[in-house]
């Protein structure tokens, strides 16, 4: 009877817990056994997966930067459950959770990977709140932005969904995915943005990078779609000029790589593994077709020897 009483304790207790928080930063060190000291010194990568995206597309790239001695973080979030800001807000909590016992001026890097439309998470994050832009921009180290296959221009084919079918069905389909308590009406939720602003929006705002920081673009193509309403080349979601799309004041790019491959099979590419690698350990120069002050377009792109 004490054993069953106990037992019933026990899982009341544990019916009554909390909720967890829904953005989590989930670690997964490197299987090869570290001092602390080794360990703060290793690099630290965010990754940030895109619209619909979650944690296991990055499985086979964090693998293989684990390998490299490099700490990832592999954050996750409901992406069409709330709006940009909103997770942009939850972007900065989980890095200054996780760098919370760094030293301000502490020489250990810190980079992002972000892919498809978390690479406007982590712009509306730096854009929006200044302490965190702040916070990168007075370390002593480089820190890598670097972007696979981004939505920097949004997605036509967001705009192209929201303009063929009836609006009552457009609306029904975002207030299903959406979450009415975090992101209550009128306020859009992140996929309302992407169908509902024009690649003007993205190009204009959330660009206010750290000045230490350096950005790379990994463009993808692949067997265009023949459809009339996105332009080639494309990799079956995002145009090539979507990705990069950028406004003439950002001065921080430093190469644009080109990779074939299909848009959602992107993470899985060894050789957008090796790209983002070298990247990360400055190992790779500057694209020298490409200048800061120089408009991008498809001609610029060039594939990585």
């Amino acid at each position: 009877m004490h054993r069953q009483l106990l037992r019933l304790r026990q899982i009341r207790s544990t019916h009554h817990l909390p909720p967890q928080p829904p953005f989590v930063a989930r670690a997964l060190h490197n299987s090869t056994p570290t001092t602390t000291q080794q360990h703060r010194e290793m690099p630290l990568v965010f990754l940030v997966h895109g619209m619909f995206g979650f944690q296991q597309q990055f499985h086979l790239l964090q693998s293989y930067l684990e390998r490299h001695r490099i700490n990832v973080l592999n954050w996750t979030y409901p992406s069409s459950r709330t709006s940009f800001e909103i997770l942009a807000a939850s972007l900065v909590e989980a890095v200054r959770s996780s760098c919370a016992r760094l030293p301000v001026h502490s020489s250990q890097q810190i980079h992002f990977v972000t892919h498809s439309a978390g690479a406007l998470v982590l712009r509306c994050a730096l854009s929006t709140n200044s302490e965190f832009r702040d916070f990168l921009d007075g370390r002593q180290s480089t820190t890598h932005f670097v972007q696979i296959a981004p939505a920097n221009g949004g997605s036509t084919i967001a705009r192209f969904v929201r303009e063929s079918l009836p609006e009552v069905v457009t609306q029904f389909l975002l207030d299903w995915f959406k979450d009415l308590e975090s992101c209550p009406k009128p306020q859009y939720s992140a996929l309302e943005q992407l169908m509902k602003y024009e690649q003007s929006f993205f190009l204009e705002n959330w660009w206010d990078l750290p000045s230490n920081m350096q950005l790379h673009i990994i463009s993808s193509s692949s067997i265009s779609l023949p459809f009339h309403f996105i332009q080639r080349p494309n990799d079956g979601m995002l145009t090539v000029q979507e990705q990069i799309a950028l406004p003439p004041h950002v001065k921080q790019l430093r190469q644009v790589v080109k990779v074939h491959g299909h848009h959602s099979l992107l993470l899985n590419y060894a050789k957008v593994s090796q790209t983002v690698l070298n990247i990360l350990n400055g190992t790779t120069t500057p694209n020298p077709i490409i200048s800061s002050n120089q408009t991008i377009t498809p001609n610029t792109i060039v594939t990585p020897n």
